[in-house]
């Protein structure tokens, strides 16, 4: 089940949680060195092994570059399975919003996302398909160094903790730069979620040590994001305070262009998310509200994002993608009010 087809922790605030694990083999290559026999018999081994547990499987073909965008818009692989390999696939296991990636970067990424702020049950999720792995091949790993990476800031513990965090308050307020400064002497890093800088979301992940505790790692990144959250939540009940007239017409607005527009671009999907996803967070359930849900929201983000646009509707110009996105958010709009 997807993590934007779900509500999870702290919904207003949490988009969804991820835990990536990278893995390559003892005594092999990274997949641009490995020669045609060797990643054949790879893939066909971990093909054998994962559809027999319940993984289903996408080819990512050389020839169509959007669908492997539109799967890194939504989390499902990294930046690294978007570039030329010999072979690429994603196996997906979705009641467990579990992806297994072969043929990027690194040989193997297994990534679990899970809506809400998750971070134990992302990092449960992936070492439950790790275990299954290492049944079938040794990894490339040393107690001294740890797992071998391709990306330099992984190699060690070879695990990623991330989060997807809506953050408009402190945005408003001019406290980000801040923040940042903070979360990146607690190990963490804190950037914007989408290069337009839209929606007031923003990544924050973290890399824990080889030598650590990944149980307490994930723990302790979890409390981290709590705080942000809680810093987050006070500011929103200052700006809401002798607001709320004002906050809740900025939502009405956003519903009706949502639900009236013809032509929607990114941004403006993203600016419109924002105003609506705050109105519900900072009113509480005290005001009249447009009939959008968290889960309304996060299906915009996880279906009408450039790529996914493109990948599903076939669309190429910028015009065509807008009508599309304007198409699509509208009936969700229209079915959220049970139309």
């Amino acid at each position: 089940m997807s993590w934007f087809t779900t509500e999870g922790k702290h919904p207003h605030h949490v988009i969804f949680s991820k835990t990536t694990f990278v893995r390559n083999l003892s005594g092999m290559p990274f997949t641009k060195k490995m020669g045609d026999k060797s990643i054949d018999s790879f893939f066909k081994k971990a093909d054998a092994l994962l559809s027999k547990n319940g993984f289903r499987s996408d080819i990512l073909s050389e020839s169509d570059p959007i669908y492997p965008l539109s799967l890194a818009e939504k989390g499902f692989i990294d930046n690294g399975m978007l570039t030329s390999s010999p072979r690429r696939a994603v196996y997906f296991n979705e009641p467990c919003s579990l992806s297994v990636s072969l043929g990027g970067r690194d040989l193997i990424s297994i990534s679990s996302l899970v809506s809400g702020l998750a971070m134990t049950e992302t990092r449960n999720i992936a070492i439950s398909a790790e275990e299954l792995l290492d049944r079938e091949f040794e990894f490339a790993y040393n107690e001294q160094t740890g797992y071998l990476s391709a990306t330099p800031s992984l190699c060690g513990s070879g695990a990623m903790f991330s989060a997807m965090l809506f953050l408009p308050a402190l945005v408003s307020q001019g406290e980000i730069a801040d923040l940042r400064r903070s979360c990146a002497e607690l190990g963490a890093s804190l950037e914007p979620a989408f290069i337009h800088r839209g929606g007031n979301l923003y990544f924050i992940s973290h890399t824990p040590s080889h030598l650590c505790n990944e149980t307490h790692a994930a723990e302790g990144f979890s409390a981290l994001i709590e705080a942000i959250i809680d810093r987050e939540t006070t500011l929103e009940g200052i700006i809401a305070e002798g607001n709320g007239r004002i906050i809740v017409d900025r939502a009405w607005r956003a519903y009706g262009q949502m639900l009236y527009a013809r032509l929607l671009d990114e941004s403006d999907l993203l600016t419109l998310s924002s105003a609506l996803r705050f109105s519900l967070a900072a009113t509480e359930g005290k005001a009249k509200l447009p009939p959008v849900t968290v889960k309304e929201l996060n299906l915009m983000l996880g279906e009408c994002l450039n790529a996914s646009i493109t990948a599903t509707s076939g669309c190429n110009s910028d015009e065509e993608i807008a009508t599309s996105r304007a198409e699509i958010v509208s009936k969700m709009i229209y079915t959220a009010t049970g139309g």
